[in-house]
């Protein structure tokens, strides 16, 4: 988030009476000193290059166990980081939806 040099009395103004309710000691020039402060402290959020074998299995609707298992196989490209620990790409993952919503299985767009 990045602040701009400058918010509108008005607008300052409006949201420090909507935020009292919840912080009464809160005034405009705190207010402007949190959102600095925040702005400096929260980078932006880092696009993910893997998912895990849950969030996979929760985002196509397979068990974890069937997502395990089609990793083994080879039928979904993944890699073993650990003992019993799998991550599937994040392009599969998009790959996947997007042919999803298209009608087209994956075989048929690498072909």
């Amino acid at each position: 988030m990045q602040l701009r040099a400058s918010i509108p009395p008005a607008t300052l103004a409006a949201a420090t009476v909507l935020l009292q309710q919840h912080c009464p000691e809160l005034s405009p020039s705190a207010l402007v000193a949190a959102l600095r402060e925040h702005g400096e402290t929260h980078a932006p959020a880092i696009e993910r290059s893997m998912y895990t074998v849950r969030e996979f299995a929760k985002l196509v609707g397979l068990s974890e166990h069937g997502v395990k298992l089609q990793c083994q196989r080879g039928f979904i490209p993944c890699a073993k980081v650990g003992p019993r620990v799998w991550r599937i790409p994040t392009a599969y993952v998009r790959q996947l939806l997007s042919a999803t919503a298209t009608g087209t299985s994956t075989q048929e767009r690498q072909a």
